[in-house]
């Protein structure tokens, strides 16, 4: 039953990367994947605003394997100042991201 759960509410989309121009270098495997997890509308607007504005970069998010499951369902959300805040703000408000996966 919570197999079919998983599978029945999951919104979001699996694809293996097969071209190696799409390839996080540095990432030490042939096994990349494109995880994407807006509805079709969602993808067209940032696929607008990425052509009309300055593009985009992959970022790494280190957040805890117990927080995958709702940063899937619902994207990343910025607790900072609340409850749900679970580490530090050394550089202010927000969601952390690094351009290195090290």
């Amino acid at each position: 039953k919570l197999l079919r759960w998983i599978i029945g509410t999951n919104r979001c989309e699996l694809h293996y990367i097969t071209d190696p121009s799409m390839r996080v270098e540095g990432v030490h495997t042939e096994h990349q994947f494109l995880l994407k997890s807006n509805p079709p509308e969602k993808e067209r607007a940032f696929k607008q605003l990425k052509s009309d504005h300055h593009g985009s970069f992959h970022a790494f998010h280190g957040s805890g394997l117990g927080n995958w499951h709702s940063i899937i369902r619902k994207g990343l959300k910025n607790y900072s100042g609340t409850e749900k805040q679970s580490h530090g703000a050394v550089y202010g408000p927000g969601i952390y991201m690094a351009v290195d996966g090290a």
